[in-house]
């Protein structure tokens, strides 16, 4: 399968559109590409420091606000397998998330630490993942890599879980 290099994409966007609004939250917030492309890099750079490899399963719990879409493309850049939970999860919810997919890291903002350390999780606060140095180089990663887990809502008994390689994430952007 080819080599998917995430990276050198947002790099382009970075050159082609530095200025250019990238991302807004409809309320006044906006990150432009150069600081989109920034933020993503450095999620990367700090889970490739940290030693986490293609395809490491790491669990992200945010609400929809700016860092949730900065977080997931950072992960996807590093290669990484989001487990993608929901905000409104309960307790009993996100444990059986995390038994299924077999994690024990997870990003999250710091007023969800406390709750999360009880539920046997180790912790990554959002604010962490900035204020890294840029990594000078990301390696591409396999298309048939995982990439994102996702859980349908439960609604007919236990939250199932849905797999995305990184292929199907490249051509979905693609499309």
């Amino acid at each position: 399968m080819k080599r998917i290099a995430w990276s050198a994409h947002w790099l382009s966007l970075r050159n082609r559109f530095p200025n250019a609004i990238a991302l807004s939250n409809g309320q006044g917030d906006s990150l432009s590409f150069q600081a989109l492309c920034s933020h993503v890099l450095q999620v990367a750079g700090y889970f490739q420091a940290k030693g986490f490899g293609h395809g490491d399963r790491v669990a992200s719990l945010m609400p929809n606000i700016l860092p949730a879409v900065w977080l997931s493309h950072g992960m996807k850049v590093a290669g990484l397998c989001e487990v993608a939970l929901g905000w409104g999860q309960t307790d009993e919810e996100l444990q059986w998330c995390k038994q299924l997919a077999g994690v024990d890291s997870i990003v999250s903002s710091p007023a969800q630490s406390e709750r999360l350390q009880s539920l046997g999780w180790q912790v990554i606060s959002i604010e962490h993942l900035l204020g890294q140095d840029l990594p000078e180089r990301i390696e591409a990663v396999d298309g048939s890599v995982w990439a994102r887990l996702m859980f349908t809502s439960g609604t007919t008994g236990k939250p199932k879980a849905v797999v995305y390689d990184h292929r199907s994430r490249w051509q979905g952007e693609l499309l």
